[in-house]
């Protein structure tokens, strides 16, 4: 009977183990089935997210100074929750435009339906050889399909590679500029007839370019007529482009002095520039002029004209070289910098020491009995204890008592520990406690010289 009594109970313990082993398993699976779970939905979710882009150039080989237009497309299955974010498009030994406004539209690729976001860049490299366009990495928020809230995305562009050639040359000389289209007239600032010797004649020239910076645009040389003195002004460049295109336009103005008599004739100007699109040379030209000087009897303001013309012209660095050195000048200045220096000095000295002592008093006696002071005019208790015990910390001497009561009588006690459990003062135990106050610092101070006098006596 024992035996099958220990059977039983043994067979017992066996079961329940058993089953709390089998609950444990159970435990462990469903835990393992619902962080698989989540992982799946996570991964799910990211994976239904359908969001690339596409990088675009053209033309994809060119010349040195044309204009590159990358374009880039970012593409969405479902919508952007938030406006596209990326950096700025940076490429070596090229001058960059950029066209960063986005254009939304829709596109199908596959025969499935995509959001787009496109923006655009023109490229002008200054450099022959490899032009690199290196990836963009586009920051943005889409809703995965099926779903309805945005979520991070992050979007990079593939790098490209564009060969850029030098432009090519023409039998009489070499090609720098390249525009689609360019444009040259000219202005005078006056009729060119009735001219005599001495008068002063302005020309004004526009160079408008399409398809080209302002930069590009070719400068003119302008050749200086026998019998007359040219002085070109700083030309003015404006950036003209769109909101599909770069252009410029280049003014150069020129101030001609006809020195003598005669026939003067200004020649011709030539504007050569290669066409990236038909891939030819053009030019345009400013026709020559004639001119007819007659005698001045007048030529006493011919120097001065001169010296004016020159003034305006030239740059003030050649000025600066041909003026001679200002001895005087720098005799004066000396003494000047001497002054300033020791002034400086002067003064930085006292602003030191006016900030350590600013600093001494912030930590003196006075100025905690002042704070005191201050805090007791604002009839709160609590700060002025704070202050008064602060100040007496620092009226009082090391081998002094630390208790204030020591110094107080009994009723001076009394209203102590009144205003201590107290948090408004009142106008009649203000009056008492600026007494208080005022007869403590006395006793301080005057057993601070006791104990003065007494060190005086007998130094350690």
């Amino acid at each position: 009977m024992r035996k099958s009594w220990k059977h039983i109970f043994t067979r017992s313990q066996f079961d329940s183990a058993h089953c709390d082993g089998q609950t444990e398993r159970s435990r462990s699976l469903l835990l393992t089935i619902i962080v698989f779970s989540i992982l799946l939905s996570i991964n799910s979710s990211a994976q239904n997210i359908d969001a690339f882009a596409r990088v675009s150039v053209s033309p994809r080989e060119g010349v040195v100074r044309q204009p590159y237009k990358v374009t880039i497309h970012v593409y969405s299955s479902t919508w952007f929750a938030k406006p596209l974010q990326f950096a700025n498009l940076q490429v070596e030994d090229a001058f960059i435009i950029p066209f960063s406004r986005t254009v939304s539209g829709i596109n199908y690729i596959n025969n499935k339906k995509y959001a787009t976001l496109t923006f655009y860049y023109l490229v002008f490299p200054y450099e022959t050889g490899d032009m690199i366009i290196p990836e963009l990495e586009i920051n943005t928020s889409i809703p995965p399909e099926g779903g309805y809230q945005g979520e991070p995305v992050t979007i990079k562009t593939k790098s490209q590679k564009i060969r850029v050639g030098a432009v090519p040359s023409t039998k009489d000389e070499d090609v720098w500029m390249v525009a689609k289209n360019v444009s040259i007239k000219e202005n005078w600032s006056r009729d060119l007839q009735n001219l005599k010797v001495g008068d002063v004649v302005e020309r004004q020239i526009i160079i408008s370019a399409e398809g080209t910076l302002p930069s590009l645009i070719s400068p003119l040389e302008i050749e200086e007529p026998e019998n007359v003195s040219v002085y070109p002004a700083q030309p003015e460049l404006q950036d003209k482009r769109n909101d599909n295109d770069a252009n410029g336009v280049r003014t150069e103005i020129y101030s001609y002095l006809l020195e003598k008599e005669g026939e003067v004739l200004i020649p011709e100007e030539i504007v050569t520039w290669w066409n990236p699109v038909t891939k030819k040379v053009y030019q345009r030209t400013l026709s020559e002029h004639q001119l007819t000087v007659a005698a001045n009897p007048d030529l006493n303001m011919m120097e001065s004209l001169k010296d004016s013309l020159m003034d305006m012209s030239a740059p003030v660095t050649d000025e600066v070289e041909k003026n001679k050195f200002n001895w005087l000048w720098l005799l004066l200045t000396i003494p000047v910098l001497f002054v300033v220096y020791f002034g400086y000095h002067v003064i930085r000295r006292f602003s030191n020491r006016m900030k350590a002592q600013k600093v001494a008093y912030r930590q003196s006696e006075a100025w905690y009995y002042k704070q005191a002071e201050s805090a007791l005019k604002n009839m709160d208790s609590r700060t002025f204890i704070n202050a008064f015990y602060q100040w007496f910390d620092r009226a009082r001497k090391p081998n002094h008592s630390a208790a204030i009561t020591s110094y107080l009588d009994h009723k001076q006690r009394v209203e102590l520990d009144q205003l201590i459990v107290s948090d408004v003062l009142t106008v009649k135990n203000r009056k008492h406690i600026k007494s208080m106050l005022s007869e403590l610092r006395t006793k301080l101070n005057r057993s601070n010289k006791d104990i003065f006098k007494t060190d005086n006596l007998n130094p350690i």
